[in-house]
């Protein structure tokens, strides 16, 4: 008897070292440069070592611009111009889906980055005129009045020492902006750190990307119903319910009032209940199956409406902020840049009431500068997407259901693509540059019918801003700064933060 269980042990040893071993010589069989994984972990070792951003930028440096990467089943990874225009927009068809999450978090799976194939489509075409330029007009008194909040604070703390860690505070602003923006509720996050809105926003926002329930579903992702059973996802329970009562309340008073607010929240209701704004529309590819004869609009549930609601918060905090905070960065270690878009600010934008969401779109140096910003820090590494469909693209063959990373990161610093990728040069955005470079080497917001919907908003954040504090205030660097930076593992700032010297303008 103990023989046979020795017996049948080695056997399923056997089994499960021998699966493993064909799985790991996927891109071996398909011709795809691959580091040797190791055995059942694969290369999420590697993520933990070096962290997401390193990993990403190691594989640009190597000749072959497709990648294999194992975590827990193969990922393809790709910094190809030309494969992307095939994957992102000529064979969309092919990729409309992205990657289910690994928890099913209510109301979060209703989100956009959740939701796939004919639902998603319609759910994008309805609210995508709430992001257009003429919605966006409005908005933008709404964040000069948040850097408002900014500016004096940021005059109180140099008073002090003008030594700043600029990533709090502008995080600070950038909460208040998104709360004013995006839900119509006076929070000034500089004064009130301790507010409950506050508090429940930064435990919302504060995913922890080495969740251990995370990297176990990275592997075995069939833990995602227990893990829902059980309430364990990669956001705060508590802070998920505070803010799903939070957008439900102001639904209601939208709903129920006949006073409309200028916000996101009240545009995407008056699309749900109206359809406003149809022109607006994007021109989405339909889906595999799809009754071409039906709408490409719908009527959004309630539980949609909050979830892209707080996928507005969740994914605009983030990047606005590390996009924010290292665009300062690049201003004080570049001193001529940060002079000439001075002198550009001096000329269009000379006081507090001349920003505006036309005069600020007008700035064409300040485009350049945050354009550079987010070429050599993407707020967001990789995007990914799932093959739908097999499709041979080049000498590449994907099947269906293989998992891409498009691979931004390595795609920014590629030195095909871009002449020293390392250095800081907004010149590479010039009108004349961008007509003589391939469109698809630069993509801070992803392309095509699945890129950032709420782009719009956040270069509107990021430009208004950039130039309230430009105007108010000169960046240096200080002891305490890093040059060159040093990134963190999961995006671009530093985990410590940036500290820079910070002086008032006379």
């Amino acid at each position: 008897m103990e023989t046979l269980t020795w017996t049948l042990i080695g056997a399923v040893a056997i089994v499960v070292i021998s699966y493993d071993f064909w799985k790991k010589s996927f891109f071996k069989r398909k011709g795809i440069p691959c580091e040797r994984p190791l055995p059942f972990i694969g290369h999420y070792h590697k993520m933990l070592t070096k962290g997401l951003i390193q990993v990403t930028l190691d594989m640009g440096k190597h000749p072959s611009k497709v990648h294999g990467l194992f975590l827990g089943s193969p990922f393809i990874l790709i910094h190809d111009p030309e494969i992307l225009k095939e994957v992102m927009v000529r064979n969309f068809s092919h990729f409309y889906n992205r990657m289910l999450p690994p928890f099913d978090d209510y109301p979060l799976n209703k989100a956009l980055t959740a939701l796939q194939g004919s639902r998603w489509r319609k759910v994008r075409n309805t609210i995508t005129p709430a992001f257009s330029a003429s919605k966006m007009k409005p908005i933008a008194a709404l964040l000069n009045d948040s850097c408002d909040s900014l500016i004096k604070h940021m005059r109180t703390k140099i008073s002090i020492d003008p030594d700043v860690e600029v990533k709090k505070i502008f995080g600070n602003m950038t909460m208040d902006c998104i709360a004013k923006g995006g839900f119509g509720i006076q929070v000034d996050s500089q004064e009130n750190p301790d507010s409950p809105f506050v508090k429940n926003a930064r435990a919302f926002v504060d995913i922890n990307f080495y969740n251990p329930f995370l990297i176990l579903s990275i592997f075995l992702p069939q833990i995602g119903p227990i893990c829902n059973y059980f309430d364990v996802g990669l956001i705060a329970n508590k802070a998920k319910k505070f803010f799903v009562d939070v957008t439900q309340q102001a639904m209601h008073i939208r709903q129920d009032e006949e006073v409309k607010r200028v916000d996101i929240l009240q545009l995407m209701v008056n699309a749900h209940k109206t359809n406003e704004g149809s022109n607006d529309s994007e021109d989405i590819p339909e889906i595999a199956g799809e009754d071409s004869g039906k709408s490409n609009k719908t009527d959004l549930t309630d539980a949609e409406i909050i979830a892209q609601t707080l996928l507005f918060f969740l994914a605009g905090y983030d990047t606005t902020n590390i996009a924010l905070s290292l665009s300062a960065y690049s201003l004080a270690t570049h001193p001529e840049v940060q002079e000439r878009l001075f002198q550009e600010i001096q000329e269009k934008a000379p006081d507090r009431d001349s920003v505006n969401y036309d005069t600020v779109n007008k700035m064409e140096y300040l485009d350049m500068v945050l354009s550079e910003t987010l070429r050599c820090y993407p707020p967001a590494s990789v995007v990914d997407r799932v093959c739908q469909e097999p499709i041979t693209i080049g000498k590449y063959h994907f099947e269906k259901g293989q998992q891409l990373f498009v691979n931004i990161m390595a795609l920014h610093h590629d030195p095909d693509q871009w002449e020293d990728p390392e250095k800081f040069d907004p010149e590479r955005f010039t009108k004349e540059a961008k007509e003589a470079r391939n469109p698809f080497s630069y993509l801070p917001f992803g392309t095509g019918p699945r890129n950032c919907i709420g782009m719009r908003f956040a270069m509107l954040v990021l430009k208004t801003a950039l130039v309230r504090m430009v105007q108010n205030f000169k960046f240096e660097p200080c002891e305490k700064t890093d040059v060159p930076i040093k990134m963190g593992k999961v995006n671009p700032t530093p985990d410590k933060g940036i500290t820079l010297r910070v002086t008032a303008r006379e």
